[in-house]
């Protein structure tokens, strides 16, 4: 597979964005098999942008929006929009998106979905590349719900992507497929052939609060109890106030961790953000699914964390390129929005190791979402579990 990357800072005037991106990848060999994945500003006409890009291209288009992109010369912005064409002689891509879900509904629509897209595939799909646009708040489905049965669905193959974002308005996010945006959906993007994906992830919980607990009482993303108290009790002892309503902002530097122990043995840990504490139950309710029986923690969130968890991933591909004696060629990126809203101003602590670590000729492209999807491997065995994740730097490498 061979893939490409351009960037425009263009929003306003579309013809003259596509005519750049064009520009960009002026001479690309495309092969038989071809599709584009673009993240963009949540202020952009992508609609219009459609129209302008299939003036010449004539496959699928993907993506979403997001609050920073990532960029292949090394760089993040919050500007803009960026495209990566992945293209391959022995690979197939098939797209369908599922829209307007909800509690009751999703794994119906999700499954019609998912078939939809693996009828027109020759062989089985090894890889999933999935983007959501949701907020539990308003009563859709959360991420950890579609992950799990979109794995089920998959018997297990890999799942990357994310969930859209936009500049902390929570109400501006969506997923683009072809000449349309949705608000609310899943977009689900199967790829069969020669693919054998790496990841890498690392979240940026650091040293630990004095706060650790099992969860005892726990349904989906709502955590009741922990340990014999419940879960503002416990925070209260611990000197932490969860008085306020949303606590999204007011915990973006603590991140909470679980650990969860499998049937085989395997323990994963999963970093999660806290939404808010319900006044009458006294139970938190967090960013994604809390496993009863696993265990607790708290970290605290730091520069020296954030460019940690960085080098990190990138050594965790280094070393796998070693092992197989290869050099990828691509590599797709999905960052915690909550990294960039706790980091605000310094965010660009991420760019120096990120430049670092991208050789040149690197198809780069990446986005900050409001979750990740990565595979997690599982400390004992070394599987790989598909995961919905927070405060996490992820990487896909093919």
């Amino acid at each position: 597979m061979k893939s490409i990357t351009a960037y425009t800072e263009e929003i306003d005037d579309l013809q003259l964005a596509a005519k750049e991106l064009f520009d960009q990848i002026k001479g690309f060999e495309f092969l038989k098999n071809s599709i584009a994945i673009i993240y963009a500003e949540e202020e952009t006409d992508y609609p219009a942008l459609y129209k302008e890009l299939s003036k010449e291209w004539t496959f699928p288009v993907i993506g979403c929006t997001t609050l920073g992109i990532f960029l292949a010369c090394g760089e993040i912005t919050k500007i803009g929009i960026s495209v990566m064409i992945l293209t391959a002689d022995d690979c197939e891509f098939s797209t369908e998106v599922a829209h307007s879900l909800d509690r009751g509904n999703y794994r119906e629509e999700i499954k019609k979905t998912y078939d939809l897209a693996a009828e027109r595939l020759k062989d089985k799909p090894r890889l999933i590349i999935t983007y959501g646009a949701r907020s539990v708040s308003h009563g859709m489905v959360g991420g950890d719900p579609i992950i799990k049965y979109i794995d089920e669905l998959g018997e297990g193959i890999p799942i990357y992507g994310g969930d859209a974002s936009d500049n902390y308005v929570f109400d501006e996010y969506k997923i683009y497929y072809n000449d349309k945006a949705y608000h609310k959906g899943q977009l689900i993007m199967l790829v069969s052939g020669n693919i054998n994906p790496v990841f890498a992830y690392s979240d940026s919980a650091g040293k630990k609060a004095p706060f650790s607990y099992e969860i005892t009482k726990a349904e989906e993303n709502i955590v009741y109890k922990v340990g014999d108290r419940t879960f503002a009790k416990a925070m209260e002892l611990a000197g932490f106030d969860v008085s306020k309503g949303d606590l999204k902002r007011d915990y973006s530097m603590t991140p909470f961790t679980y650990i969860e122990t499998k049937d085989n043995g395997d323990r994963i840990s999963v970093a999660r953000g806290l939404s808010n504490v319900d006044s009458k139950t006294e139970a938190g309710i967090f960013l994604g699914s809390m496993p009863e029986g696993a265990s607790l923690s708290i970290g605290l969130f730091t520069r020296e964390n954030v460019a940690k968890s960085v080098e990190n991933v990138f050594k965790c591909i280094i070393e796998e390129e070693k092992k197989r004696g290869v050099k990828f060629g691509t590599i797709l990126i999905t960052s915690c929005s909550g990294r960039s809203l706790a980091l605000a101003k310094d965010s660009a602590i991420e760019v120096p190791l990120f430049k670092h670590f991208i050789r040149e000729g690197t198809g780069v492209a990446g986005m900050y979402a409001y979750g990740e999807y990565c595979p997690t491997k599982g400390d004992k065995t070394g599987k790989e579990y598909n995961m919905f994740h927070n405060y996490t730097f992820t990487i896909m490498a093919l």
